[in-house]
């Protein structure tokens, strides 16, 4: 199917903080009438009205609010607990530690706990767990600590900037009580800086967790304790108790040492097959590319970065006003999903990233960001509306890793951004839209 596309309807601007929009209006509805999530699909096979067709262009939403406080947000995430607690968080600026919010009535309202999560040597200096935080629902038991429903967390802990640290180490916390408190549970990975490893070591970041085709918690990262032969490479460990890990994996080092894969998540697809989307730094407009593995260990030729995400669109041209045909690809810090719901047994991936490239120039009202879909696991790709969009791509980086999460019955996608949203203010701020997956479905039309 093509699907014609005028980008440049932007969704109107995000409300103030704690109250919610109003339901975008309903699509004609139309079409044939894992384990737990995170970034996992849904355990139920046919939920809701509607569950094939295609998603209209601009999806049926509900819930759209700030949840945050006025400060800089970026990387924000969101999971919901087995007993539908909706559990969220991301990078604040203002503060140390990961903030964590919590919503009981499916994210009309949030409530901020009082205390930040911290590194476990935190003691009120620069060291702290403070960049890419990522929550994950445990699917199943793994070992002994890990129980089914327990909400991890994973999250870089520095001691500056991305120029002036002296260590990153990617840390692994948990809470039993549905995201209210949270322990220190295990140190995944560390590195040092270039000055002090003699070139060697240069990071690790961005940290990504998934169960296994062999029932262990995996931590998906970006690496650079290789750096003299990979600017930054893809890389991969394995605990089975929650406390002691692997010796890393590569999943992704490319010959080149100049090209920087980063930003990984992965998510279940189909027959329980494994979904990775990166990034490629080095790469014009920050491109993301996809590979698949069947159990989430052996993800293939580790030279090879995958397929690129693409779409072909047809967008109004700024000088003739006439409508042409385009390609755009997704650009930076990726987050995908799958869902059941979709034109068949495929099901539907979505990808969202922090902007939307075009080949050439950017056409007239050309849309900054949108969600990429694919019909097919992969091998096509269209576009329709974020959710949370933004007007003004600044120094701020507004979307920077925002995420998606299928809630536990499958009926929803729940969107979680971080754009302006606070009248005055030039500040990203966390901000949710609750996405029905049903009411966004119709049915697909065939090509003029």
């Amino acid at each position: 199917m093509f699907k014609k596309i005028i980008a440049g309807a932007l969704l109107s601007s995000v409300l103030l903080c704690g109250a919610a929009c109003t339901e975008n209006p309903a699509p004609t509805p139309g079409g044939n009438g894992g384990g737990a999530q995170g970034n996992e699909p849904p355990g139920v096979e046919t939920p809701g009205e509607l569950t094939e067709g295609v998603f209209a262009q601009t999806l049926t939403y509900t819930d759209k609010a700030v949840f945050s406080h006025n400060a800089n947000h970026a990387y924000a995430r969101i999971v919901e607990a087995d007993d539908g607690t909706l559990i969220a968080c991301g990078e604040d600026f203002s503060s140390n530690g990961i903030p964590i919010y919590r919503s009981a009535d499916k994210g009309k309202t949030f409530t901020k706990n009082a205390e930040n999560v911290h590194d476990p040597n935190y003691e009120g200096y620069a060291f702290d767990a403070r960049w890419q935080p990522t929550l994950y629902v445990m699917p199943e038991d793994v070992g002994t600590q890990l129980k089914k429903g327990d909400i991890l967390l994973v999250a870089t802990s520095l001691d500056g900037s991305a120029e002036t640290f002296y260590t990153t180490v990617i840390n692994l916390y948990i809470s039993k009580d549905v995201g209210v408190t949270w322990n220190f549970l295990s140190e995944v990975t560390r590195s040092r800086n270039k000055a002090n490893s003699d070139g060697n070591e240069n990071g690790c970041w961005e940290g990504n967790l998934f169960v296994n085709g062999e029932g262990q918690l995996a931590c998906i990262f970006a690496d650079e304790t290789d750096h003299k032969n990979h600017a930054q490479r893809i890389a991969m460990k394995t605990t089975a108790d929650g406390t002691t890990w692997s010796e890393l994996i590569e999943v992704v080092a490319l010959d080149s040492p100049t090209q920087r894969p980063g930003m990984p998540c992965v998510t279940k697809i189909k027959d329980g097959k494994y979904l990775l989307t990166i990034e490629m730094v080095g790469e014009n407009g920050v491109p993301i590319y996809w590979k698949t593995s069947n159990d989430g260990i052996d993800w293939g030729n580790i030279t090879e970065k995958g397929s690129k995400i693409q779409a072909e669109v047809e967008v109004l041209d700024a000088i003739s006003q006439k409508y042409r045909k385009t390609t755009v690809f997704p650009g930076s810090s990726p987050f995908c999903v799958w869902t059941p719901y979709g034109k068949d047994a495929n099901g539907t991936i979505f990808v969202t990233a922090q902007r939307t490239e075009y080949s050439g120039t950017m056409p007239l009202g050309g849309s900054l960001i949108n969600l990429f879909v694919s019909y097919d696991l992969g091998a096509t790709w269209t576009v329709v509306d974020h959710p949370i969009s933004y007007s003004e791509n600044n120094s701020n980086r507004p979307a920077y890793s925002n995420s998606l999460c299928i809630s536990q019955d499958g009926e929803s996608m729940y969107v979680v951004n971080t754009v302006l949203g606070i009248t005055g203010s030039a500040n990203n701020v966390l901000t949710f839209a609750n996405v029905d997956l049903s009411a966004s479905l119709v049915e697909e039309t065939q090509p003029e």
